[in-house]
């Protein structure tokens, strides 16, 4: 009995999870035009996402991401239910859980727009989900040169200019992007100043390796 309520729990969480990813997706569509920055796919190509360093594509329903999210969590939702039945029907043993809950999160991850960067004039959007002014700590900046941490990961990363931008609430993650040209990061800071969100003081690092190569840590 208590095997399955907690089956049933798991299953209205994944659906509520689904549901809320493509609504934040589509709210998000909604507002991009409205941004400050970037203005235009131009601007996107200055852009890259992690992990696989990509250019930014734009956040609108004809494009093929949106598509995915969109039959993807349709897919998702399809495939859960026929996880929580197996799940009930048989008389799952204990020693699978870890393998079931690996399947439950793998379903939910599955179904994630591409990462985007869009700055309104009351928030930002941040990998296709809404977020209010009152949301964001602020950004940090920091230049990837050598001893950074993300130097060296791509050829297209090294000596550009790592964006992170801080939120308040814990459930939330930081999140970063990767910007090509000083020129674009400045326009970029420009738009958050005018939104009211400051630029974070820079924190302490150990910058033993840097020192006994004549390196600064990149922060600016």
């Amino acid at each position: 009995m208590l095997w399955d309520i907690f089956l049933l729990l798991l299953f209205i969480f994944g659906v509520y999870y689904l549901l809320r990813n493509l609504y934040h997706v589509t709210a998000g569509i909604r507002r991009v035009e409205e941004a400050l920055y970037p203005g235009g796919e131009e601007e996107m190509k200055h852009i890259l996402i992690p992990n696989e360093w990509k250019e930014m594509k734009p956040l609108h329903r004809d494009t093929k991401t949106y598509r995915i999210v969109q039959w993807g969590t349709v897919a998702a939702l399809f495939a859960l239910g026929i996880l929580f039945v197996v799940a009930v029907v048989v008389d799952l043993n204990p020693a699978l859980l870890p393998t079931f809950l690996y399947l439950f999160l793998a379903i939910l991850l599955a179904v994630k727009h591409p990462g985007n960067l869009y700055i309104l004039p009351d928030g930002m959007i941040l990998n296709g989900r809404y977020l209010p002014t009152g949301l964001i700590r602020g950004y940090k900046t920091e230049e990837i040169v050598r001893w950074h941490e993300l130097y060296g990961l791509d050829p297209r990363i090294n000596n550009k200019y790592k964006l992170t931008v801080v939120l308040r609430r814990r459930f939330f993650t930081t999140k970063f992007f990767v910007v090509t040209e000083r020129e674009e990061l400045q326009k970029i800071e420009r738009s958050l100043r005018k939104m009211g969100i400051e630029k974070l003081p820079e924190e302490r690092k150990n910058t033993s390796h840097s020192d006994s190569a004549g390196h600064s840590d990149g922060t600016f």
